[in-house]
């Protein structure tokens, strides 16, 4: 019994050793639960939403729910969102936090933001509109506040 426990041990040592090789930084990448209840709204609502909403400017639900998501939410937390979520307005909130918080964004990142021709709702005032990622996201890094921008087309 004794002879055979060193080779039990190296055939388990093998096994696993290409499993760590291959992973990548974000395989196994854990989004903390607050966060993660925040996407999850920002999902189900799917609506882009501006800083105001409706006729007399209201304060939008779903920006309170990105202001959150900027707050609570870490870089890599953000980089991981942007890349990887599967709802299209969630991952365009993700990248506008990463752009607020003055992170430099990967080139990477931004290439698959300007190829990404999903098309969101977006609601500006009363003001709503068919929108490619590609264009939202462009606004995103030319302007500082996405919210000036829009307000300044109507001039």
């Amino acid at each position: 019994m004794k002879n055979r426990l060193p080779g039990f041990f190296l055939l388990v040592l093998c096994y696993f050793i290409p499993v760590q090789q291959g992973s990548s930084w974000n395989q196994g990448f854990k989004i903390s639960s607050s966060v993660n209840q925040v996407v999850n709204k920002i999902s189900r609502h799917n609506i882009y939403e501006y800083q105001t909403v409706g006729y007399a400017g209201k304060l939008s639900e779903q920006y309170q729910r990105f202001e959150k998501l900027e707050r609570i939410a870490n870089i890599d937390e953000l980089i991981y969102i942007s890349k990887k979520d599967k709802n299209a307005v969630v991952r365009l909130y993700a990248f506008q936090g990463l752009k607020r918080k003055g992170v430099l964004i990967p080139k990477d990142l931004q290439e698959q933001f300007d190829n990404d021709k999903s098309e969101i709702q977006s609601l500006n005032g009363c003001l709503g509109a068919i929108s490619t990622v590609s264009q939202l996201s462009k606004e995103i890094l030319n302007h500082s506040d996405p919210n000036t921008q829009f307000k300044n087309k109507l001039k």
